[in-house]
């Protein structure tokens, strides 16, 4: 026992209502009800098994507990069997019982079957089921005993129910049924039969009233048709007057003998038979709508009377509960008439106003109460639209707190006065033109309301625009071309003057020793003409008005090497609070032009901007490729085309609206004579933009810094240095077929030029609508799409056709402007691809080999 373990103690057991815990017997598989692995276990036959794998069990099985185990697997076989025998013996005896049970239970089931209800059953048995199948057994056949016995009182009943109902039906509506019964089912039956006849009585009783109160209905309906001051008919199912009143026959002089149907009624009453046949057509479409019995439909047609006079009769048609139709006739002829009239009258006024140029309105309570066609064209929103609006909605924002104002002053009895102009509002949102209005109060429908005239007057603001624009150019042009011409002049005679102040001195210093005391002096001479030298090289500019060389320039580069020089390191360091940030376009194209006078023009932005800024501040110089498909209207009209820009803004003290006019005219300067410079800097700008056939673009306002940008033209030809074989190998083509649409022909020139050098086969066309009408008959790889065409439908229009029969084909997009509603838009329709113009071979090449592999 010593060298043995006990189950708790290995397993550190702590269930105490373990029998094995507190057993001294370590052989706790041999002793009932143990806990182990938390569930009860029985005797040790069942927990073998478990017992096997217990290590408790390996180190205790020794040969005392092996004939312990074998002794009790025995005794708890031997019990097994003995448990085993008696339930085979049990269940033997249920299905005997079982047996006899079910033929007793089968055999009275025949008898009840065959009519006999004394049938009964001993209940007894071992068996729940067999006792529950007797008790059923015998409730069958005392329910059937009682069937019986009820079986004559039932028919009984059932013949009285008979006799009364016979009565009933031959008129007898006093007839009941009398006689009592036990039997539950025969008095409902009694309740309801009664009941029944009484509702039957009432009913018919009800029907002979309403038959009486219809035949007093019927004669009051005939007196009043017959008296009534209006045509009445009732018309049969088969078509035929069933009824006509005396106010019929008096309004058209036809009796029922001469129109005895429809069809006689419809040739006497419209005799012309293309009217008759329209008439009947009407007729036709009305009666199907008036399927519902009750619901009246009126119609309007011109009748012919007997003696050949014409009415126009507005009939009412009521469709009856017996098929009949009540038609009523109403001779309207006069108000037909005076309706003519007055139609024709609205159909002039209408003419009238629909037809002036001008727009006409009447405004009630703040609202549009009517408009004209002039009226929406301006506006853009439907009549339909306008009827009921705001009128402040049509008004620019700018302008709507000053003509609010005057409605509510003129509407309150002041003297406002009644002609005016202000700005309206396109229903676009962007579109603005200026209009002349002329306003007063009237009484209209017993209402007092505005009456309007709204003049389009956009167009004659802009020629009044456009003249004083074209007086200023011009001015300026004459002031400038003045200026030129005497400063040619000055220049030729202080050349002459100058030669030996500038020479001189050279060879002065040359012949002097170092330590002469005349060398200083002689130098500051020399400087000072240097300097008027300088001045007198930008009234050659101001007055050449022409740049004798022209040859290939890249204006980054310029920038870069003026960035780079001396002059540029000399103007930092007098100002030195302000910094400089130059922002070049990795692609931008070529300009034609003097390489001399553009340094000399970028010097003088950055000059000027830097002396804008004495507290300090930024100054960006930047250039870009830009494409101009619409005039910009700034200091100049940049008409359309291809250019590449250089732009110079500052954050300085900015340049007043008066000093712009006058920025660019010569020796016009804020600054200190002699020590800033002379007045010459931006006429030198100009006059070089101009020698450049570029345009400026100039931004400015107190206090909000200065932008100028300079349009250049520019060239497709190339720098040696720039041609790198390599790199357009990368993007060259294989002959595949491109489209290029647009509407402006030097494009279509020019990006066919480029794609044949890269190597792609090139078709043209100016035109949305031809590009639809090609694609139809033809197939392409790629198209490259100009986004904005004129006349005609763009680029976004031209693809969706173009996609409805073509989907998924390929296209690039190309346009001026930066990405808009409308680029977006082909974009989420899959074309990706979309080109800034102007173009730039690497960047067309590049756009369609992406297409083209996508």
């Amino acid at each position: 026992m010593s060298d043995k373990i006990k189950c708790n103690d290995f397993f550190d057991c702590t269930k105490e209502d373990c029998p094995a815990y507190g057993s001294e017997n370590a052989n706790c598989w041999l002793i009932d009800d143990t806990r182990c692995r938390d569930a009860g276990q029985d005797n040790f036959l069942a927990k073998a098994d478990l017992c096997l794998k217990c290590p408790v069990f390996k180190k205790n099985m020794d040969q005392d507990a092996m004939e312990a185990s074998c002794a009790m697997l025995a005794r708890q076989f031997t019990e097994a069997r003995r448990a085993l025998h008696e339930r085979d013996r049990e269940l033997e005896s249920i299905s005997m019982e079982m047996a006899i049970g079910l033929s007793e239970v089968f055999e009275a089931l025949k008898l009840i079957a065959a009519g006999d209800p004394h049938v009964r059953l001993n209940e007894d048995s071992s068996l729940e089921l067999i006792v529950k199948l007797k008790q059923m057994v015998n409730r069958t056949a005392e329910n059937m005993g009682e069937m019986v016995d009820m079986t004559h009182e039932f028919a009984m009943g059932l013949a009285e129910h008979f006799d009364v109902l016979h009565r009933v039906s031959t008129g007898d509506l006093d007839a009941r049924v009398q006689g009592e019964s036990a039997v539950e089912l025969l008095e409902s039956f009694k309740t309801v039969t009664n009941r029944m006849i009484v509702s039957v009585k009432e009913e018919i009783d009800h029907r002979q009233q309403v038959t009486r109160d219809l035949q007093v209905s019927e004669e009051r309906f005939r007196t009043f048709a017959e008296n009534a001051p209006i045509g009445i008919t009732i018309m049969k199912p088969d078509l035929t007057f069933a009824f006509i009143n005396p106010t019929f026959t008096k309004m058209f002089g036809y009796t029922r003998a001469d129109i005895p149907d429809k069809p006689t009624w419809f040739k006497k009453a419209y005799p012309d038979k293309a009217y008759r046949e329209k008439a009947i057509a009407k007729w036709e479409t009305y009666r199907g709508k008036t399927a519902r019995i009750g619901e009246v439909q009126p119609i309007t047609l011109e009748v012919c009377c007997k003696d050949g006079l014409k009415k126009t009769i507005s009939f009412g048609t009521v469709v009856m509960e017996n098929g009949r139709h009540f038609v009523t006739y109403t001779d309207i002829t006069r108000q037909a008439r005076a309706q003519e009239v007055l139609k024709e009258s609205e159909e002039k006024y209408r003419t009238l106003i629909d037809n002036i140029q001008d727009g006409v309105i009447l405004i009630e309570k703040n609202r549009f109460l009517f408009v004209n066609e002039a009226m929406a064209r301006m506006t853009g929103y439907p009549v339909a639209e306008l009827i009921g609006m705001d009128f402040s909605r049509v008004i620019a924002p700018e302008d709507v707190q000053v003509v609010v104002d005057r409605y509510r002053r003129r509407q309150a009895g002041e003297d406002v006065k009644r002609n005016y102009e202000c700005r309206l509002q396109h229903k676009d949102g962007q579109t603005r033109l200026t209009a002349s209005i002329h306003v007063g109060i009237i009484s209209y429908q017993n209402r007092v309301v505005t009456i309007g005239t709204v003049k389009d007057i956009t167009d004659r603001k802009m020629a009044q625009q456009e003249r004083r624009k074209m007086a200023e150019k011009l001015q300026r042009s004459k002031k400038m071309e003045a200026i030129g011409t005497l400063a040619g002049g000055v220049a030729h005679d202080l050349n002459n003057i100058l030669s030996g102040i500038v020479s001189y001195p050279e060879l002065l210093l040359m012949d002097l020793p170092d330590d002469s005391p005349l060398k200083g002096p002689i130098l500051t001479i020399q400087k000072s003409g240097e300097r008027a030298a300088a001045i007198v090289q930008d009234l050659l500019t101001l007055a050449r008005r022409g740049v004798a060389t022209m040859v290939t320039v890249d204006l980054n580069r310029t920038v870069t090497e003026y960035l780079e020089s001396p002059e540029f390191t000399k103007l930092v360091s007098f100002h030195p609070r302000v910094t400089v940030e130059s922002r070049l376009s990795d692609d931008l194209l070529n300009v034609s032009g003097s390489p001399v006078h553009l340094s000399k023009t970028i010097m003088n932005l950055v000059s000027n901007a830097a002396e804008a800024m004495p507290e300090g501040g930024k100054i960006i110089v930047s250039t870009e490729n830009r494409y101009v498909e619409r005039f910009i209207k700034g200091y100049d009209e940049v008409i359309e085309g291809e250019y590449a820009t250089l732009t110079v803004s500052d954050t300085g003290v900015g340049i007043s609206p008066k000093d712009i006019e006058q920025i660019f005219e010569p020796f016009y300067t804020k600054k200190v004579m002699g020590r800033s410079g002379t007045g010459l800097g931006m006429a030198v700008v100009w006059g070089t933009v101009k020698d450049h056939k570029g345009y400026i673009d100039l931004r400015s306002g107190e206090g909000e810094g200065t932008t100028v940008t300079l349009y250049f033209p520019v060239t497709r030809n190339h720098l040696p240095e720039q041609t790198d074989k390599s790199s357009v190998d990368s993007f060259m083509g294989n002959g595949q077929c491109i489209l290029v649409v647009d509407d402006m022909p030097e494009q279509r020139e020019i990006v066919s030029a480029i794609l044949n050098r890269l190597g792609y086969t090139v078709v043209t066309i100016s035109g949305g609508e031809a590009a639809v009408d090609y694609l139809k008959d033809h197939t392409v790889d790629l198209m490259v799409l100009d986004m904005i065409m004129d006349p005609g439908i763009d680029g976004l229009e031209t693809y969706r056709r173009v996609a409805a029969f073509k989907p998924g084909q390929k296209a690039v997009i190309a346009s001026g402007f930066s990405e808009t509603e409308r680029v977006r838009s082909l974009q989420r329709l899959g074309v990706n691809e979309y080109l800034k113009k102007p173009y730039t071979l690497e960047k067309i090449g590049l756009a369609i080999k992406r297409t083209l592999a996508d």
